[in-house]
């Protein structure tokens, strides 16, 4: 996800938010806008802190009563105008603003919170199906179903037929009339789905056991599901069975 920051100082917030526009509801992109405040004093304080520290890193220490009392002036200044720097800048970013591609704003004063959600609102965009495998019970799913196991799926509390569990029937779906295993893998762990490996193959997994799917290496032999190793999957063309005996 990108985050594109720019600041009032090279453009202004209405250029950013057409361009936030522009990009459309699809995009993952944030934009975000950081507006100019107190720009005089801003840069008068970073004068004088870059100033202060190079005087103190070029002069040495002295033993004299006056030049510690030097030192200890100049290191006041310091932190006079590192003080002044984190007001100036606490307000920079307490009124900077967050627009999500397509132009919404996200609402607050907390930046960090706000790219926050803005993030998370464009991993929904990418990955809108991702909740659908949403379950970290897949890969007991798989271990299940490569020892035979037909009910497989109750390790993420599914209860029906294969065929009607939201990821099996999306990859059934899919393979139609056959895919590689490596695609398949491709599609769903990719944008839109965004799932895990152990969803993917633990649907497969659970469908060759239903008898609703077969394998076939690259020579048309019939794997056994249970023969079945999990590196080979991908290596594998799975395709849908037109009858089941039941």
């Amino acid at each position: 996800i990108t985050v594109w920051v720019r600041d009032g100082w090279r453009t202004d917030e209405n250029s950013v938010r057409a361009e936030a526009r522009q990009a459309g509801n699809q995009s993952p992109t944030i934009f975000v806008f950081l507006p100019q405040r107190n720009a005089d004093s801003l840069r008068a304080q970073i004068v004088d802190h870059k100033a202060a520290l190079e005087t103190l890193a070029s002069k040495s220490a002295s033993d004299s009563a006056e030049g510690q009392e030097a030192r200890a002036a100049m290191e006041t200044c310091k932190l006079a105008a590192e003080t002044k720097l984190r007001e100036y800048l606490e307000e920079l970013f307490g009124n900077a603003r967050v627009f999500q591609s397509g132009g919404s704003e996200i609402a607050g004063n907390n930046l960090q919170e706000m790219i926050v959600e803005a993030a998370n609102n464009s991993l929904q965009r990418l990955y809108p199906q991702f909740s659908v495998a949403d379950h970290p019970g897949w890969r007991k799913v798989y271990d299940l179903a490569k020892q035979g196991a037909p009910d497989a799926l109750r390790a993420i509390s599914f209860e029906g037929e294969p065929a009607t569990n939201p990821v099996c029937k999306q990859i059934l779906g899919y393979i139609a009339g056959g895919k590689k295993g490596i695609d398949i893998r491709a599609h769903f762990e990719g944008p839109g789905y965004g799932w895990s490996g152990d969803a993917v193959d633990g649907g497969l997994q659970v469908l060759m056991i239903a008898g609703l799917v077969r394998a076939q290496d690259d020579r048309g032999q019939l794997c056994e599901p249970k023969q079945l190793e999990r590196k080979a999957i991908g290596k594998l063309t799975f395709k849908v069975e037109s009858a089941t005996v039941t």
